[in-house]
């Protein structure tokens, strides 16, 4: 599970060792001498106890840790409990404690029982010291402040009885050393801040992630990245830097401010509230490493050595260029393969759907990161450069289509959305959750006012442009659906799946809808050798194209529904399909990373060329 460890105590010559075990990493501590912050007093002979709670789990023995989200285990064994392990969520604490009397005396009436061992023993508490292998909550660090003078002061004292070291040296020296390394650590332990990366953040992901995420942001308030949180939402900031009583983050956690967050859930511990008391106080800096932030732009483009598949492509409305999906970028081919014009680099580690604009003045592009973002990009193609990159969802966008206008473009998303994006500004116009499934494509309707999105719901659904209201479903549901295509001058959309056929429909209903109602069904073509990716109008409407899991794709006539031409693909499977945009030819690319152009009438292959340029030398050392 999350966080999960446990440790094992495996005697060791008179002492112990412990093994503990946590998601990343085996430490075996051993237990003599005590040099440090990083060295630990262990001894058990006994396994100990483990405690679940609500946020982590800890091993602990009877008798040394109380807290009140702890429960109390007792031994049936009698005797001295002198350390414990506590392992959390985010890392591992080992706890030596060591007890230290405020008479000679007490001290001494306990070593008889220890006669030949070389562990410290376990005397009456006047007063206790703790060491941690790392952070330690304030209140712990203001309690070894508060005995600095107290260790001074036994040190004093032990120093007396080193004239007792034949009869227990081994236990003077082990409780001598643990107080040197208590005034060692206090004023480390005073000056360290809180970390927003290793301690608030893996708070915020357990707890309050589930309903303050881009994909469901309550109170707009998205806590999935320091920006995010540092923008706050509807009702402003989420902190004030340097003022943890006036942040509206703290307030809410502590009930000081209303609804007390996590909403519906228990509250949080003291001391994970702490935590953000504390960072806040310290500054709120964000300490995110390099590594972890948000993925940047690579600096030179990516290289290949062999060929990626190919999920995105599209003629420009002159159709002198073809635009291609890359990995973490978009390449410009010549639309005869002679030659690659630019490569335009971005953050999406896949590209699933590229499209130009009315005017051939802009390229959108939609994709991502799987279980990381998704992203619409949007370039200027005449300097070349980025000019939006709206990133949104915790997982990859799909589809893709831009609005007869070229003002907006809709997407489908992991989280089950359709969403539409302006695409001048990034502005999100609405985010509709109609589907019960992931949402794989979009079409806009001829006029720009109604779309039509499909997914693994089986459903192809009508919404409406302007705020995204769902209005019916088109078609009768069989199977999952996976793309969709619409006519190029009727309000037609032709939409294909698993169940290999593909489906005619019109967007506006000749009656009244029934229960089982198919009126919208226009035509349904032949049955395909596979599951069906790619589906493409001719420009004029007259014939559509057909691929997706076979080696062929297949051109029918879009009136009689008869098959015009085959075009053969040797690699195996269609992703992609675009006609040019004078109808003569189509370009079809897939499973194995190459552009195919065939004749439309014939379906003769005419050109191929790989979409990205491959190392041929390192291709083949790979082979």
């Amino acid at each position: 599970g999350y966080g999960a460890a446990w440790a094992a105590a495996v005697p060791r010559t008179g002492n112990t060792a412990c093994m503990v075990f946590t998601n990343h990493e085996t430490r075996l501590f051993r237990p003599f001498p005590l040099t440090g912050r990083q060295t630990f007093l262990l001894e058990r002979t006994r396994p100990p106890a483990m405690v679940f709670t609500k946020h982590e789990s800890r091993i602990t023995n009877h008798g040394l840790f109380r807290s009140p989200a702890v429960s109390h285990f007792s031994w049936s064994e009698p005797g001295p409990q002198p350390w414990f392990s506590r392992i959390t969520r985010h890392e591992t604490r080992i706890t030596a404690f060591f007890r230290i009397t405020s008479s000679l005396p007490k001290i001494s009436h306990h070593f008889p029982a220890f006669p030949t061992i070389s562990r410290p023993p376990h005397p009456p508490p006047p007063f206790s010291v703790g060491l941690t292998a790392r952070a330690v909550s304030r209140r712990s660090r203001r309690r070894l402040a508060s005995t600095k003078a107290d260790c001074r002061e036994n040190m004093t004292r032990m120093s007396t009885l080193e004239s007792e070291e034949n009869k227990y040296g081994d236990i003077i020296v082990s409780m001598k050393n643990c107080v040197l390394a208590a005034l060692l650590l206090v004023p480390a332990l005073g000056a360290a801040d809180v970390s927003y990366y290793n301690e608030v953040r893996p708070v915020i992901e357990q707890s309050c992630q589930g309903c303050h995420q881009p994909a469901n942001k309550m109170g707009g308030l998205d806590l999935t990245s320091y920006a995010a949180i540092a923008a706050g939402g509807n009702k402003g900031p989420a902190f004030n830097a340097g003022s943890a009583g006036e942040s509206r983050l703290v307030k809410l956690l502590t009930g000081a401010g209303e609804p007390r967050m996590p909403f519906g859930q228990d509250p949080l511990p003291e001391n994970e509230i702490d935590l953000f008391r504390n960072w806040i106080d310290q500054g709120a800096e964000d300490d995110t490493p390099e590594s972890a932030r948000a993925p940047q732009v690579p600096a030179e483009p990516p290289s290949y050595i062999q060929p990626p598949v190919v999920t995105a492509a599209a003629y420009s409305p002159d159709g002198e260029q073809v635009a291609v999906g890359g990995y973490r970028e978009i390449l410009l081919h010549k639309a005869d393969g002679s030659s690659i014009e630019a490569r335009l680099l971005g953050r999406s580690g896949r590209i699933h759907s590229v499209a130009f604009t009315p005017d051939g003045k802009q390229l959108v592009a939609v994709g991502g990161t799987p279980a990381r973002f998704g992203e619409v990009q949007v370039w200027d193609l005449a300097s070349k450069k980025q000019v939006q990159s709206v990133m949104t969802t915790s997982d990859t966008l799909f589809g893709g289509d831009v609005s007869p206008d070229g003002k907006y473009v809709v997407v489908g998303g992991a989280d089950n959305s359709l969403r539409a994006v302006e695409v001048n500004s990034g502005k999100e116009l609405f985010k509709a959750g109609h589907h019960e499934d992931w949402v794989l494509d979009a079409v806009f309707g001829i006029d720009g006012k109604r779309i039509v999105s499909v997914g693994r719901d089986r459903a192809a659904k009508l919404a409406n442009t302007e705020d995204g209201a769902f209005l019916e479903n088109v078609n009768l549901l069989r199977d999952q659906l996976f793309v969709v295509a619409r006519h190029p001058r009727r309000d037609y959309v032709l939409i294909g799946g698993v169940d290999r056929v593909p489906y005619l429909y019109m967007m506006d209903r000749p009656r009244a809808l029934k229960i089982a109602d198919d009126s919208t069904l226009v035509r349904q073509f032949d049955e395909q050798e596979g599951a069906i990716y790619a589906l493409a109008f001719s420009p004029d409407g007259s014939r559509i194209a057909v691929g997706g899991i076979a080696e062929v794709v297949n051109l029918y006539d879009t009136e009689s529904g008869d098959s015009t031409a085959r075009c053969a693909l040797p690699g195996g499977g269609a992703f992609v399909l675009a006609f040019r945009p004078d109808g003569k030819q189509l370009l079809a690319a897939g499973f194995d990373g190459l552009l195919r152009v065939f004749d439309t009438e014939t379906g003769k292959l005419l050109k191929e060329w790989t979409a990205v340029p491959v190392e041929q030398g390192r291709l083949r050392s790979a082979r």
